[in-house]
């Protein structure tokens, strides 16, 4: 009898459609091998815990934004929107999954941070600092601080926005939210975007 061959993307999906189904912290090595009908040998021979497994939603996501970043920065789009497709794309399959599957990714906390926030390496951060320098000296944006500052401040929104919606269970669009922060956070253009600043923000903050 010819010997069952298990991959690492079959190990990779069963955890994730696991965990969608199940609160972060009640996932086990031992239920995914069950599941599977595997050894925990097996397992092990692909990933050396589940934080390894999770961890790869997040490099499927950077992958997938590092081939693009050259398409994005030299389309005609305006800086703005560049900015908010990086971070889009940037979080493709955090979205597509669900918040279960960022509640377990969220788990690990500090254990995790390296791949938790590749938002934070380069040639991402560098390249919506960028964006956003460009941005303040075409006049798209309102907010004039040091981009290394916005970028920041972006950043702590997008953490903020994941345990919100990890937590929340998925109670509010995860992307829409991140966008209108982003949005927030630099300005939107005096020009366009008022009736969309106004429907979150209130009213539209003048010059």
């Amino acid at each position: 009898m010819a010997k069952k061959i298990i991959t690492r993307e079959q190990i990779f999906e069963t955890g994730v459609r696991m965990a969608q189904s199940m609160p972060p912290g009640t996932l086990t090595v031992a239920a995914v091998c069950v599941e599977m009908g595997i050894v925990k040998s097996t397992f092990y021979r692909h990933y050396r815990s589940l934080k390894d497994l999770f961890s790869d939603v997040l490099y499927q996501d950077l992958e997938q934004t590092l081939k693009k970043i050259p398409e994005i920065v030299l389309d005609d789009s305006t800086n703005v929107e560049k900015i908010e497709r990086l971070w889009d794309i940037g979080t493709t399959k955090i979205a597509a999954y669900g918040p279960r599957v960022l509640g377990y990714i969220l788990q690990y906390g500090e254990k995790n941070a390296d791949e938790k926030h590749f938002y934070l390496q380069e040639p991402f951060m560098g390249t919506v600092k960028l964006l956003i320098r460009r941005a303040q000296r075409e006049g798209e944006i309102m907010n004039m601080n040091d981009p290394d500052a916005l970028f920041f401040a972006i950043h702590t929104y997008f953490t903020g926005n994941n345990l919100g919606w990890a937590m929340g269970d998925g109670a509010f669009d995860y992307k829409e939210y991140l966008l209108l922060g982003i949005r927030g956070i630099l300005g939107v253009s005096m020009k366009k975007d008022h009736a969309l600043w106004e429907s979150f923000y209130g009213s539209f903050p003048q010059a």
